[in-house]
């Protein structure tokens, strides 16, 4: 219980931090990710957008989070990036999730 209140006031802190610099989170539903190698694949096409801060992929539950700056790159050019890859991306919303 303890770790899960931690990471909530983590998480907090972090959508904060993300409003004051700038920064903008979009999460997707992502098919077509089998193994780890394409975890890896998904995170090094869209680290070469510009203004990427943060991604996290998890080909466990199909998804990928992307933080970034709105200013440089957009959700949708995120998408395309993933697609080209051979993933299918879809947007969702980012919600907390339980640790």
């Amino acid at each position: 219980m303890k770790t899960f209140i931690i990471g909530l006031a983590i998480m907090g802190v972090s959508l904060v931090a993300n409003a004051a610099d700038g920064t903008k989170k979009s999460c997707f539903n992502v098919s077509g990710m089998t193994c780890a190698a394409c975890g890896i694949t998904l995170k090094s096409a869209v680290k070469k957008l510009k203004g990427i801060s943060t991604i996290d992929a998890s080909v466990e539950n199909k998804n990928a989070s992307v933080t970034y700056n709105p200013d440089l790159t957009s959700e949708s050019e995120i998408k395309k990036t993933i697609d080209s890859v051979g993933y299918e991306a879809t947007p969702k919303s980012c919600e907390a999730t339980k640790s």
